[in-house]
This record gives structure tokens, C-alpha cells and sequence, in this order.
């Protein structure tokens, strides 16, 4: 049963040159303090065909056989944080986002740093891994 307070679930991708721009956009739709910082603090995403070494012993981390390029940021959300992800991701127009006084050159920005699939809980959730793998991706943990 899908929590009624976060309804909505967002995947996100950045690619780690876009890390500072895609931080911006948290922050506008952070429902916490910590969350302007999703994407730096998010997941590492790794180019499909990256193997994974396990940790050489206790407190060492897994080896990867190629650099992180992007993260990964997958969250629940509001039914109005879905709604203005829904409006994002669109060709337009943006009145929720421009009514958050977003201007059109700035959808744009972010729309160029920012991959996005929103959707409901119960139906994008799920789909996080094929998300990442779709746009060339990996983690480590799928």
C-alpha cells in the first residue's frame, strides 16, 4: 500500500559535470534541508558493463572497473512534488514551475543536466534499475 503523504516516486540521473546544476533543482523542490544536496549525495552511477570487485577485506569498499560518471537519486514524493515533476519532464507549457518563479531558460538548464521518470510509487519505484540501464547506466547494487 503506497504511503498517502509521499504518493509519487522520482528517479533522477546526472551526469557528474551537471552535479551543481542538478543540485540547484533539488533544492527547489527539497522537502528537507539535506535534499538540496541529493545529487552530490546521491548514488554513484557507473556506464553499463562496469564489474564490480568485491571489498578486499572489513571497512574497504568495492572496486569498480570503470570511474562513476553520473548519480543516482530515487525518492519519494508529495502528490504536488509529482505534479511539478510530471510538468518537467513535458514539452510545456510550465505554469506550475513558472508560477514557482522558474523562468523558461532555466527549465532548460535543468532539463540539460537533469533525467528524469516520475511516477507513481508503486508503479516507478520498481523500475529505477531499468531507468538507469535505459540511459547507459549502472550501479552497484543493480
Amino acid at each position: 500500500m503506497t504511503d498517502i503523504k509521499y504518493p509519487g516516486w522520482l528517479s533522477m540521473l546526472a551526469l557528474n559535470e551537471n552535479l551543481a546544476v542538478a543540485d540547484m533543482l533539488a533544492s527547489l523542490f527539497a522537502a528537507e534541508p539535506g535534499d538540496a544536496n541529493a545529487f552530490s549525495n546521491g548514488v554513484k552511477a557507473y556506464p553499463v558493463g562496469t564489474t564490480f570487485q568485491p571489498p578486499a577485506g572489513p571497512m574497504q569498499p568495492t572496486v569498480a572497473s570503470a570511474p562513476s560518471t553520473a548519480r543516482y537519486v530515487g525518492v519519494s514524493c508529495t502528490q504536488g512534488t509529482l505534479d511539478n515533476a510530471l510538468e518537467f519532464i513535458s514539452e510545456g507549457p510550465y505554469p506550475k514551475l513558472t508560477a514557482r518563479g522558474l523562468t523558461l531558460e532555466q527549465i532548460a538548464l535543468f532539463k540539460g543536466a537533469v533525467l528524469m521518470d516520475p511516477g507513481l510509487r508503486e508503479e516507478a519505484e520498481p523500475r529505477w534499475s531499468q531507468f538507469l540501464a535505459d540511459n547507459g547506466h549502472v550501479t552497484e547494487a543493480g
